[in-house]
């Protein structure tokens, strides 16, 4: 059983690894498989770890973080889509830590594999991103059976600390090392990542490097660098540094390796083998690959140097470094930048520099230093805005007058800007989902909750569909304080109560983004693995007083009830499994099974079962409980519900064949998929930017308005999407009647469960009417 995130999670830490053998490392650790990720050395790509133990179990990782990546060649456009998509899609490198840890865990365990983790031989704490990925990791892998430990050098044990993690010291060390390990070996070793790929040793082997360098065999034909060869980088001298280059340019796929040692030349005063350009494309790969930290010292760096040599070169590259950290969601440390010196510099670089000052320092809550970074960016009119950046930039700057107390010239700013967009000759989604975002909150500020709430459905049109994790909770918070300052308490409390559902099922509850944060925690709050519990804690506070309002006796109580997102939970047999409506709140699917624990638990998290069960057993069934061994929840498409005529009990039945259902008006109901499918409409999600035939008339192409790039569908997709693009909405027995869609053996259930599988892809929507 896995261990529940939430709780402190033991690994056992080994010291000693100057002198360490082989043998001894195998036989303190286990006998199992050992899978190793070696961090003793400087990395020089993300998500290291992740990356060494893929290779040895053969495994293949995608390697953006992003769903868009921002470069310094990326257009306006696509920094701007870059942005806005950052700021709704959560926290991208936790999500991927949590991802590419669960894979890893899966394969892992098939071969019955020990996880050993190799710590920094600096004695420094791991990157951002290693840190969430091995917290994941231990969480994912068998707790009770050890199956990650991590190996120190000594006097080091004391320095490090993890996310979610009591690392423990073994009570014994690993033995001495009998090998020689006195020979003349290439500086490559000292500092290069200590995991190895077969063509990378045959290479090696084939110079003559290997020959004094002790290789323990990994799997997928992969070595381990014995541990005694690594070195502080810092205490290699500068011909041992140029000497490890030259030794570098002899390994195939050597691009980020090469990078990493001119980046320490660079930052000696050496020569380097590659332009300064290089470097700077270097960092934005490792932020696109999610290694923050190493990008962060990269952009330092190169700036450092550029500083000396060329301050016009150094304020560009400034831009750059800037950039990125508004991009990584890094704003206190983008805000603290320091302010270029107006008499060295270029006037529009320096400009520049200070329009990214005050972007920082707005969303890091610091009004007032906002607005003295604007006060010298230069003068920027609606009238002279170019492009897309220069519009989203004035958002921006709309923004810093609004929390400087100006509402009137934050107003005049987003009309104008609606008005740009508004005859634009192609839609630009990205703008008028910030655009309107940013109406909508003035109108609020204002008490025109009526302009707000059109507003906020302008963005929504934009994302219907397509909404992440952290979106969902987000407008349903949204849409709860909304109704409850209009005195719409009843409705104020479903919204809320659907936020709490999203975030009681969402799988990674540590990376929903900070936008949200804001919203409930009404402050920026540092994210860590303890962040989850706090969060559940203000839903609690928010749900109990918002079912206050309405006369809702709650009571004090705890659930371990899992509750689970229904994609996660169902698949094609769920004969036991009913589905419970509700008038107001829509559908749940109980199940007698217990899936499992639930990926995060605190005793907040337990007080919010409880109160989202009480909240709807309220509101469906008087006095009665909710008999389930785990309960699923579906993702409405679409946010701002029609809460008088909830549809979802109709597709949840047809999607995943589930035939049993009970409501306050029936006890028990056996519900007919056949006439169920005379009722159920087919429609595009409005997320969808366009439709286009492809292949030959057997593909449809579809291209989103924001956060995914263009899917390609073939098989019996693109005849239904193509139908729906041209002839709008359709029933399902309609599809089937012309024969746009078909069934085989598994009938309705199984034809069901694939219109499913297009919905969760953000391409179609199922509505009962």
């Amino acid at each position: 059983m896995n261990m529940k995130r939430g709780e402190l999670i033991e690994a056992p830490l080994f010291t000693g690894f100057a002198q360490v053998s082989f043998e001894g490392l195998l036989s303190a650790l286990s006998k199992d498989t050992l899978l190793v990720a070696d961090l003793s050395a400087v990395s020089s790509e993300g998500f290291s770890a992740a990356h060494q133990l893929a290779g040895q179990l053969q495994l293949e990782l995608s390697s953006n973080i992003f769903g868009r990546s921002v470069n310094q060649s990326s257009s306006p456009s696509e920094r701007v889509a870059a942005w806005v998509d950052a700021e709704g899609r959560g926290d991208a490198l936790i999500a991927k830590a949590h991802a590419l840890a669960v894979s890893i865990a899966a394969a892992a365990s098939e071969v019955n594999a020990q996880c050993l983790i190799i710590l920094p031989v600096s004695g420094k704490q791991v990157c951002e991103e290693e840190n969430w990925f091995i917290y994941f990791l231990a969480s994912a892998l068998s707790a009770e059976s050890e199956k990650l430990s991590f190996l120190c050098g000594e006097g080091l044990a004391v320095g490090y600390a993890f996310q979610g993690l009591k690392i423990k010291l073994a009570s014994a060390g690993i033995e001495d090392d009998a090998t020689d390990l006195s020979g003349e070996i290439s500086p490559l070793f000292a500092i290069f990542p200590g995991v190895l790929n077969q063509q990378q040793v045959v290479q090696l082997a084939s110079e003559g490097l290997l020959d004094n360098v002790a290789l323990l065999p990994l799997l997928g034909g992969h070595y381990l660098i014995a541990p005694a060869h690594r070195r502080v980088i810092t205490d290699l001298s500068d011909e041992e540094l140029s000497l490890a280059y030259e030794h570098a340019l002899l390994l195939p796929d050597n691009v980020s390796i090469l990078a990493g040692l001119d980046l320490f030349k660079l930052e000696r005063g050496l020569n380097i083998g590659l332009p300064l350009s290089e470097l700077v494309a270097s960092a934005w790969r490792l932020c696109g690959e999610g290694g923050l930290d190493t990008a962060e010292y990269f952009f330092g760096v190169i700036a450092a140097y550029l500083k000396r040599h060329s301050y016009d070169e150094y304020l560009a590259v400034a831009v750059e470094m800037q950039s990125f950290r508004i991009s990584a969601q890094r704003f206190n440390l983008a805000a603290t930048f320091e302010e270029p010196d107006q008499q060295l510099g270029d006037t529009r670089l320096c400009q520049d520099v200070f329009f990214t000052l005050g972007w920082a320092r707005v969303l890091s809550g610091d009004p007032a230093g906002a607005a003295d970074a604007f006060s010298r960016a230069g003068h920027r009119e609606i009238k002279s805005a170019a492009n897309a950046i220069d519009l989203y930039l004035l958002n921006i700057y709309a923004l810093s007058l609004l929390r400087n107390g100006d509402w009137d010239a934050a107003m005049r700013i987003e009309l104008d800007i609606s008005k740009r967009l508004a005859i634009l000759p192609e839609p630009d989604w990205h703008l008028t989902y910030i655009n309107n975002f940013n109406l909508a909150r003035l109108y609020r500020i204002h008490g025109e909750y009526d302009d707000a709430l059109s507003h906020i459905r302008l963005v929504l049109a934009t994302t219907e569909g397509l909404q992440t994790d952290s979106d969902h909770i987000y407008f349903n918070l949204t849409l709860g304080d909304l109704e409850s300052r209009r005195e719409r308490h009843a409705e104020s409390l479903v919204y809320l109560w659907r936020a709490a559902m999203h975030f009681l099922c969402n799988p990674v509850p540590e990376a929903i983004g900070w936008r949200t944060l804001m919203s409930l925690m009404g402050r920026r709050d540092t994210v860590d693995s303890k962040m989850p519990h706090f969060f559940a804690a203000a839903l609690c506070d928010k749900l109990a007083g918002a079912a206050g309002q309405v006369g809702v006796a709650i009571t004090e109580g705890e659930s371990e009830t899992p509750f689970y997102y229904s994609e996660h939970g169902l698949g094609l047999g769920n004969e036991a499994c009913t589905i419970v409506r509700s008038s107001h709140l829509g559908a749940l699917v109980v199940s007698p099974e217990d899936f499992g624990n639930s990926s995060y638990d605190s005793p907040a998290y337990k007080r919010l079962r409880s109160l989202a069960i009480q909240v709807f057993e309220a509101f469906s069934f008087p006095g009665w409980s909710l008999p389930a061994g785990s309960i699923m929840f579906s993702p409405a498409s679409v946010v701002e519900l029609d809460l008088k005529a909830p549809s979802e009990f109709a597709c949840l039945a047809l999607k995943y064949g589930i035939k049993n259902s009970v409501s306050a008006e029936c006890s028990g109901e056996a519900l007919d998929l056949d006439k169920l499918s005379r009722n159920i409409w087919l429609n595009l999600t409005p997320a969808i930017a366009s439709v286009v035939k492809t292949s030959g008339d057997s593909g449809a192409s579809v291209s989103f308005k924001r956060y995914r790039e263009t899917l390609e569908l073939r098989g019996w997709g693109p005849g239904l999407v193509l139908a729906l693009s041209q002839g709008g909405a359709m029933t399902i027995a309609d599809a089937i009647a012309k024969q746009i869609l078909k069934q085989d053996e598994t009938g309705l259930r199984g034809l069901g469960h694939q219109l499913g599988r297009l919905e969760s892809q953000g391409v179609i929507t199922l509505r009962f009417e």
